[in-house]
C-alpha cells in the first residue's frame, strides 16, 4: 500500500500538542499516475508531504513556498461573440498579493485540450493588459481570447493564479453556459422565435446582457427578470417591445438591437448593487403570433424543464 502523509503546523492534537498527521491512501491497481483531493490549508501554513510505500521507502517533499495560502480569483466566459470566446480572469485583493509575492502567474485550460499561460505581475510590475484600479474595490481583471471552433456549448474552462510564494487560485467557468437548445426548427417559415445563446459584459457599473435568437429580431417582445435577493423569485422584469423600439422596467435601462441578438443594458447602482454583488437573471421572448388575447408563444431561457431556473452573474 502507498499513503501520503500531510503534515499540518497549524492544526495540533489538543492533548498532546503534537502537529496532526493526516493519512491518504493511494489506489495501487495501476501504475498511476494518481490525483488526490486534499482540503487547502489555512494561511500560513507550513506543509509537508511525505510519501510512503509497502517497503518502507520513503519520499519527502514540502509545499511551494513558506506559506501556504488562498489566492481568491473569479473565471468567467463574458461574451455572447463565441468565435472567439472572451474569458475573463479576476483576482481579488491583487494590492496586498502584489505586496507579499511581486510575481504572479496565470495559466488557462480551455477545457478542449488547448493550453495558454502568462504572468500578471513581474516584479512588483503590472502587465499592460491586465485592468487595474484600487479604486473599484482592488480588483484586477483580465481577458484572453481562444476560438472553439463554431460549438454553441464549448465546455468548462479553468482559471489558475499562483505567486512565488506558492499561493494558488483555481476558479472554472462554463463557457457557453447561456446557450439554449432551440425548441422549433428556424427554417420552418411557421416556427416561432426561440433562444438560441446569451451572455453578459460589464463596463464600470454598466451591464449588459444579450440575447441571441434564432431569427431577426423583427417586432417581437422581449423580457429580461432579475432576482435581486437570490430567493428564486424575479424581483424585476425589464420589457422590450422591438414593434416600437420601447423599453420599460429601469431608468437607466438601454436596450439596442443587433440582427439576431437584443441587449439589454442597466446601471447596477440603480439596482442597489455593487462589484462582487450578484444577481440571477432569466430571460422570455414573445413571438408576436397571435395565439389567444394576442399572445405568441413565449420562450423562456433557462428552459424551465432544465433543472436551473436562472443564471447567476457576478459584478467583477
Amino acid at each position: 500500500q502507498i499513503v501520503l502523509l500531510l503534515f499540518d503546523d497549524k492544526v495540533t492534537d489538543q492533548a498532546t500538542g503534537d502537529s496532526v498527521i493526516t493519512t491518504y491512501s493511494l489506489p495501487t491497481s495501476g501504475p498511476g499516475p494518481y490525483t488526490l483531493n486534499i482540503d487547502f490549508p489555512s494561511e500560513g501554513t507550513q506543509m509537508l508531504l511525505q510519501v510512503v510505500d509497502d517497503a518502507g521507502n520513503v519520499a519527502r517533499w514540502s509545499a511551494k513556498g513558506a506559506n501556504i495560502r488562498s489566492i481568491v480569483v473569479e473565471a468567467s466566459a463574458d461574451t455572447i461573440d463565441l468565435d472567439p470566446a472572451t474569458l475573463t480572469g479576476t483576482v481579488v485583493d491583487f494590492t496586498a498579493l502584489l505586496e507579499d509575492s511581486p510575481t504572479i502567474f496565470y495559466s488557462w485550460d480551455f477545457g478542449d485540450g488547448t493550453y495558454t499561460s502568462g504572468t500578471l505581475a513581474v516584479n512588483g510590475i503590472v502587465a499592460p493588459f491586465v485592468s487595474y484600479d484600487v479604486n473599484t474595490g482592488d480588483y484586477a481583471t483580465f481577458s484572453v481570447e481562444h476560438d472553439y471552433g463554431g460549438a454553441i456549448d464549448y465546455g468548462t474552462a479553468t482559471l489558475k493564479v499562483t505567486d512565488s510564494l506558492g499561493g494558488i487560485g483555481v476558479d472554472s467557468t462554463t463557457v457557453g453556459d447561456c446557450s439554449d437548445i432551440p425548441d422549433t426548427d428556424p427554417s420552418d417559415p411557421l416556427a416561432h422565435l426561440d433562444f438560441i445563446g446569451c451572455g453578459t459584459t460589464l463596463e464600470d457599473i454598466w451591464v449588459s446582457v444579450y440575447l441571441e435568437v434564432n431569427a431577426p429580431i423583427g417586432d417581437n417582445q422581449f423580457r429580461l427578470h432579475l432576482d435581486l435577493d437570490g430567493d428564486g423569485i424575479s424581483d424585476l422584469m425589464l420589457k422590450y417591445n422591438a414593434d416600437n423600439q420601447s423599453a420599460t422596467g429601469l431608468g437607466s435601462l438601454l436596450v439596442t438591437e443587433e440582427t439576431d441578438t437584443v441587449i439589454f443594458t442597466f446601471n447596477i447602482t440603480e439596482l442597489g448593487l455593487t462589484y462582487g454583488d450578484s444577481f440571477n437573471w432569466y430571460a422570455e421572448t414573445q413571438d408576436g403570433v397571435a395565439a389567444g388575447a394576442g399572445q405568441g408563444f413565449i420562450d423562456r431561457m433557462p428552459d424551465e424543464d432544465s433543472g436551473d431556473g436562472y443564471f447567476t452573474y457576478t459584478i467583477y
